[in-house]
């Protein structure tokens, strides 16, 4: 994998490691919306996934393999396995 392609991955894991670390605090300012984070900060939020993402693409001019994306569901949730 080239050293470009690498670093982006890495980012995007760091976001969305960033995004797990800060979840109580997302889910209290963004309940039931789906965020967009680049590098630690939140870029877009909304109800509509699809909104969200040409946010966060307009505001950065970048793929949207580089951002993570992600619900906050307002209440608590159940993980099925």
């Amino acid at each position: 994998m080239p050293t470009q392609e690498l670093e982006r991955f890495e980012q995007f894991e760091e976001d969305m490691m960033w995004i797990n670390q800060q979840f109580e605090d997302l889910k209290a300012r963004y309940p039931d919306e789906f965020i967009a984070v680049y590098r630690g900060e939140v870029i877009a939020h909304g109800a509509d996934h699809s909104r969200v993402i040409a946010q966060a693409q307009a505001r950065l001019d970048i793929e949207i393999s580089e951002i993570a994306v992600k619900f906050i569901p307002a209440g608590e949730f159940a993980v099925v396995l």
